[in-house]
């Protein structure tokens, strides 16, 4: 049973150890250490630091955010490897507790060894006080004194609703920090230095939620080829961002979704009529290009369409009948409106007990039915087959 499997995994999981190994698992967990260092020349990190210094200069010297580890997920009879899946995680995420079983199927299924590396300012790379619950409680109080009429406004959701109140030009400057690393992990890797792969390993992705919208920017900003061999895989997620409804006790409160998403739709292009660094990189640049087109389907969408019907037999998914943070029509639309791939490639389900896009399978034992493990299994074996 994957409650099993998770309370294990939970049992000897603690972020900064520096290898685990769980024999009645065939597994070993990993911690290896990266720096994210925004004064590396590099154009898109360059622009990165410039334009965060011009809206929340603060962003740049969080300490958490540029040194940090991710663990890899490697079966038990592996020192090294010439095959991975980076799995790729959801919005508003601060513990690893959700993909301890999602890592750990995907590795023993495939035998490759799994990444699950944070998105900037999520999970290890965000600020203790984050995850404080009688700060953050706090702050949610005063939060709804100061916007009575919102929703869903929770201690959980309560740093990243701030944040993006106050700039949500950070839900693109996160999105562009995360690619810059993995481009950079993904060159450690192939270029034979990474301690744990050999040289050209094969990189393939798992891409959940949100993680789905970076995967989809970076495979549509591939110019260079970078990852013209590697394979996605989509779980409840790939629509565009104007799309989803963010508003989740989870995720974010409604004040903070409503202010992104019409900085996004609205005023962006506002801004972009003006001179500077964030015309530049949105009108200049294949990420910038890339990021708007999966704003809204009306903006560079021959580009967008192309990178699809490019990697046509490498993209599969399953869509969640019932989602309403990135709902299933709206995912299928982007993938299959215009050809891009071939409809059955993304698979719609529906499981007989209660879910949602922020928890598509309970952990809770007294939650666990062998429905749930069925579904469970229906969907990481679907994601393995196709990975392998």
């Amino acid at each position: 049973m994957i409650s099993d499997t998770h309370a294990i995994i939970k049992k000897y999981f603690t972020t900064g150890t520096d290898n685990i190994c769980i024999p009645e698992l065939s597994l070993r967990i990993h911690f290896v250490p990266f720096s994210s260092d925004t004064d590396t020349p590099c154009e898109n990190r360059e622009m990165l630091a410039s334009m965060r210094a011009s809206v929340a200069a603060e962003d740049n010297t969080v300490p958490e955010n540029k040194q940090f580890v991710y663990p890899v997920f490697m079966p038990y009879n592996r020192l090294m490897s010439d095959k991975v899946i980076i799995l790729l995680h959801g919005l508003n995420e601060r513990k690893w507790d959700k993909y301890y079983t999602w890592a750990h199927v995907l590795a023993q299924e495939t035998g490759k060894a799994v990444i699950l590396f944070p998105i900037s300012f999520h999970l290890n790379r965000g600020k203790q006080e984050w995850t404080d619950p009688h700060l953050m409680n706090r702050l949610v109080e005063e939060r709804k004194s100061q916007f009575p009429n919102i929703e869903a406004s929770t201690f959980i959701n309560l740093a990243l609703s701030e944040r993006l109140t106050q700039s949500p030009e950070r839900f693109f400057l996160a999105g562009l920090q995360t690619i810059c690393d993995l481009n950079e992990l993904i060159t450690h890797i192939r270029s034979g230095k990474h301690p744990m792969f050999e040289k050209n390993t094969r990189i393939d992705f798992f891409a959940y939620s949100i993680g789905g919208l970076i995967a989809q920017v970076m495979m549509i900003a591939d110019q260079e080829g970078i990852l013209s061999e590697s394979r996605f895989f989509f779980f409840a997620a790939g629509s565009a961002f104007q799309d989803m409804n963010g508003t989740s006790r989870l995720i974010m409160d409604s004040k903070a979704y409503q202010r992104t998403l019409n900085y996004y739709t609205k005023e962006l292009d506002a801004e972009l009529g003006k001179k500077g660094i964030m015309h530049d990189f949105f009108e200049g640049t294949a990420l910038g290009k890339a990021f708007r087109s999966m704003i809204t389907l009306d903006r560079f969408s021959a580009i967008r369409n192309q990178a699809f019907r490019r990697f046509s037999d490498k993209i599969r998914g399953i869509a969640l009948e019932e989602d309403k943070v990135i709902p299933a029509d709206k995912i299928i639309r982007v993938f299959t409106e215009k050809g891009q791939i071939p409809k059955g490639s993304i698979e719609v389900v529906h499981f007989p007990f209660p879910y949602s896009h922020e928890l598509p399978f309970p952990l809770k034992s007294e939650l666990m039915t062998p429905q749930v493990e069925e579904a469970f299994q229906h969907v990481f074996r679907s994601a393995a087959s196709f990975l392998a």
